[in-house]
């Protein structure tokens, strides 16, 4: 409840506030984070996952046709589905050093992580530790009712 009347009272007093109601920034005056910076900190895959899980909105695409966001565009979206999660975790895996895969999984339906070798997986912002690099075990480990899997070759 206590942070419930916290949001309001920043909603109605058209402030972004600390914990105690203190003034800090007026909305107009908040500059979001571009991308890059916003990744900054962002080293581990446990963390990848974390700021997956705690940046974007989970948002299935509204039509058949899959669309493969950019990380940026998907940052700026703030929103994404499984495709785009697996994407920017890929990237800032890259980026970080390690060696990191977009696997393609599914039965009915297709479903895509980001599988960051000899650690696990990210999953739509969750963390799969798999400390494994057989992709077998990985697969039966992430999706284990799975009747597809491929890693998808993706160059930024």
């Amino acid at each position: 409840m206590k942070n419930f009347s916290i949001i309001l009272l920043t909603l109605v007093c058209g402030y972004i506030t600390t914990g105690c109601g203190k003034q800090v920034i007026k909305p107009e005056e908040y500059v979001r984070p571009t991308f890059e910076q916003s990744i900054v900190k962002v080293q581990t895959p446990e963390q990848i996952a974390h700021y997956l899980r705690t940046t974007i909105f989970y948002k299935a695409d509204t039509t058949f046709d899959e669309e493969y966001k950019s990380p940026e565009r998907t940052y700026n979206d703030m929103h994404g589905d499984c495709e785009d999660y697996a994407l920017i975790a890929l990237y800032i895996a890259r980026k970080r050093g390690y060696t990191a895969d977009l696997l393609a999984l599914g039965n009915t339906t297709l479903h895509m992580v980001c599988w960051i070798k000899g650690h696990g997986c990210t999953d739509n912002g969750e963390w799969v530790k798999v400390t494994t690099d057989n992709f077998n075990v990985v697969v039966k480990t992430v999706m284990p009712n799975n009747n597809y899997a491929k890693i998808i070759d993706w160059r930024f």
